[in-house]
C-alpha cells in the first residue's frame, strides 16, 4: 500500500508540471540537470514532456517539482507585492483615522489591515480575490462583520473602540499604532460583547416597563367603562352616591399607581385613607382598608386557597 501512495504522489507531481505548461519547464526535458543549458527553447507537447519526466529519475521529478513550487510563490509574492494597494502611499495614516468620531465597517477593516480607506476600497479590489493574499483576508473579514451587522450585533457605523474591540475579540491582530492613537485620545476599547450583553439587557428591562404601563393602561381603560355604565356610584349629587366606595376607589388607585414597596398594602391603605378621609368614622375606614386589601386574609382581601 505505502508504494502504491508513493507512485501515486509521484504521479500527481509529474501531472502538476506538464500541466503548468511545458514550455514554461524551459530545456528539454532530457536536458534538465545538466550544466549546459540554451537561451531559447524548444516546445515540447504534453505528451513528450510527460514521457521526458518519466524517464527521469525520481529524485529529478522531485527537484523539479520543489523549484517550480518555489518559484510559483516567489512569483506569486512579487505580483502581490506590486500591486497598487502594497505601495507606500496606500499605507494607512492612523493619526488621521484614529481621530475620527466613527468608522464604517469597511473602513475599520482596511485600517486593521494597515490600509488608506481613502485609497483602497473593496470595490476597487474585489477583482483580485482570487489571486492575493490581502483581498482574500480583506473578504473573510468582511463577511464576518456583516453577519454581526445582520443579526444586530455590529452596525454598519459604529466608534473605533467598539470596532476594535469586536476585532480582538473575533482574534485578529491589530496594528500597533492605530491602538495607541486611540487609546492616546481617550476612546476606551471596550469589551464589545459586554456593552452588546448590557444593550440587549436594557431593551429588554425597556419592554418590561412598556408591557407593565400597557397593561395599567388597558386596566383604566376598563375602570372608565364600568365607570360610564354606573356613573352615578361616584357622582356626589347622585342619590345612589355611595361616599365609601368612591373613597376606596381613590385609595386603591393611588396605591397602585404609586405602590410604596417600604410598608405593607394594608398600612398604606390606612395611612392614606386618615390622610384623605380624617372626618370618616373609625368603622367606616375599616371598611374601606378591607374591601381594597388585596392580601389573602379574613380581614378583606381575597380568600385564602383552601
Amino acid at each position: 500500500m505505502k508504494d502504491l501512495n508513493d507512485f501515486n504522489e509521484f504521479m500527481k507531481k509529474v501531472d502538476y508540471l506538464v500541466r503548468i505548461n511545458p514550455t514554461t519547464i524551459r530545456p528539454p526535458l532530457s536536458q534538465l540537470g545538466k550544466p549546459s543549458i540554451k537561451s531559447s527553447y524548444k516546445f515540447l507537447s504534453k505528451e513528450k514532456a510527460r514521457q521526458a519526466l518519466l524517464e527521469l529519475p525520481k529524485e529529478e521529478v522531485e527537484r523539479l517539482y520543489d523549484e517550480e513550487i518555489k518559484r510559483q510563490i516567489a512569483q506569486s509574492e512579487a505580483e502581490e507585492k506590486a500591486r497598487y494597494f502594497n505601495q507606500s502611499y496606500c499605507d494607512a495614516d492612523f493619526y488621521h483615522w484614529g481621530r475620527q468620531a466613527y468608522w464604517t465597517i469597511e473602513e475599520g477593516i482596511i485600517l486593521i489591515l494597515g490600509k488608506d480607506p481613502r485609497k483602497v476600497d473593496w470595490e476597487k479590489i474585489k477583482q483580485y480575490a482570487h489571486v492575493s493574499s490581502f483581498v482574500r483576508k480583506f473578504e473573510e473579514i468582511r463577511e464576518l462583520a456583516k453577519r454581526y451587522v445582520s443579526c444586530e450585533q455590529l452596525t454598519s457605523s459604529l466608534t473605533p473602540g467598539i470596532f476594535l474591540a469586536w476585532v480582538q475579540r473575533m482574534d485578529y491582530p491589530l496594528p500597533e499604532k492605530l491602538q495607541e492613537v486611540v487609546n492616546a485620545l481617550g476612546i476606551q476599547i471596550a469589551d464589545w460583547q459586554k456593552l452588546y450583553d448590557q444593550a440587549i439587557e436594557l431593551l429588554n428591562e425597556k419592554d418590561k416597563i412598556i408591557q407593565m404601563l400597557e397593561f395599567r393602561c388597558e386596566r383604566l381603560k376598563a375602570d372608565y367603562e364600568v365607570l360610564k355604565k354606573n356613573p352615578h356610584q361616584m357622582d356626589e349629587e347622585s342619590d345612589n352616591y355611595a361616599p365609601e366606595l368612591d373613597a376606596a376607589n381613590i385609595i386603591y388607585r393611588a396605591i397602585i399607581n404609586n405602590s410604596d414597596k417600604s410598608i405593607p398594602f394594608k398600612k398604606h391603605a390606612v395611612k392614606l385613607t386618615n390622610k384623605l378621609y380624617p372626618k370618616f368614622s373609625e368603622e367606616a375606614k375599616k371598611r374601606i382598608t378591607a374591601v381594597i386589601n388585596t392580601i389573602k386574609g379574613k380581614n378583606g382581601g381575597r380568600e385564602r386557597n383552601i
